[in-house]
């Protein structure tokens, strides 16, 4: 390594410079607290590889972008329904003002979710996004008996 090189910064200091500095790091428990809830966590114009799913029963689920096969946001009887398929698991989160968690997902911006329990966060404000139901379900074919 030569006197220049020492200097130089690495990929991923130029790309880090090019973006605009690090997101904020998530907290291991989920990044919401008994002061507030707040339905997911996006950075702004900084993609990630994939993002984290909190559920109040203490499983955190792990999703990576490039191997999400379908998304679709509907509206139905009880709130807003976003529906993803992914290797092999099928989510669906029940919630309301879910279009900006849809978006981030498409923009590949979403760090994570986090599923409401009236026990552990104070209830959100009018309007604010919540996620009142989340579940994640295995749907792959089971091995055949040999």
């Amino acid at each position: 390594m030569t006197g220049t090189d020492e200097h130089r910064p690495g990929i991923a200091e130029r790309i880090i410079r090019q973006r605009g500095g690090m997101p904020v790091s998530l907290r291991d428990d989920g990044g919401n607290d008994e002061e507030r809830y707040e339905a997911y966590s996006i950075t702004e114009g900084f993609p990630q590889m994939g993002f984290s799913v909190f559920c109040v029963n203490g499983t955190r689920h792990g999703f990576f972008y490039h191997s999400i096969d379908s998304l679709d946001l509907t509206e139905g009887k009880h709130g807003q329904y976003l529906k993803l398929t992914h290797r092999g698991k099928a989510m669906t989160l029940r919630g309301h003002g879910l279009h900006l968690l849809f978006q981030a997902i498409m923009d590949h911006t979403l760090m994570a979710v986090y599923e409401y329990a009236a026990k552990l966060y104070p209830a959100p404000d009018d309007g604010e996004p919540i996620i009142e139901r989340i579940r994640v379900d295995d749907v792959t074919m089971p091995a055949t008996r040999q």
